[in-house]
């Protein structure tokens, strides 16, 4: 598939990004949708997070319902429908991304926000699948940081959209409304 071929090529230039930021001492969140609690949910990278975990923002929720990009046409040739439960497509976060000791592994925005206070960090940078999606949209999506005032930079290069004709208008959306953007290449 298309739409697979293009996260493998993704998680392959994502993974040495995130050694190298590692080994500069930033910190990691990882959040792969709808696999944490399944996949990840012994681990010591899910407990950092789940501790974390913060009261939920009632507004946000409202905030999230509303999309920047509508969805049109799909990732592949073959006839596609969203996922609306398990199982899922996907099991895991890509393989080729490691998750080490002293990351965190979530994918709800409470747990994140928390982690991020904890951990005192001033701004983040995001990254990965699907950039009209999840990076847009999640509890812990852009919308999500640009509630709780928390600096943010897209890596546009390291992102990559469900619906990858929609890919400029989207990255464009996001410089007009939510995040400045960075390239892989701009981070030392």
């Amino acid at each position: 598939m298309a739409a697979q071929a293009g996260i493998d090529r993704l998680a392959r230039r994502i993974a040495p990004v995130t050694e190298r930021a590692r080994g500069q001492g930033i910190r990691i969140i990882h959040a792969p949708s709808y696999t944490t609690n399944v996949f990840y949910g012994d681990t010591e990278q899910r407990r950092i997070a789940r501790e974390a975990r913060t009261a939920p923002l009632r507004s946000l929720e409202l905030a999230m319902r509303v999309r920047l990009t509508p969805r049109t046409g799909c990732p592949d040739s073959s006839p596609c429908r969203e996922p609306t439960g398990p199982p899922w497509p996907w099991t895991r976060q890509h393989e080729a991304i490691r998750i080490a000791p002293g990351d965190a592994v979530s994918e709800d925005g409470d747990e994140i926000r928390g982690l991020l206070r904890k951990w005192g960090i001033e701004r983040t940078l995001i990254l990965g699948a699907h950039t009209d999606q999840c990076i847009i949209e999640r509890s812990f999506g852009l919308r999500s940081l640009d509630a709780w005032d928390m600096p943010c930079a897209l890596v546009r290069d390291l992102s990559e959209p469900f619906w990858p004709d929609r890919r400029h208008a989207v990255i464009e959306q996001i410089e007009t409304h939510l995040a400045p953007t960075v390239l892989s290449s701009d981070l030392r």
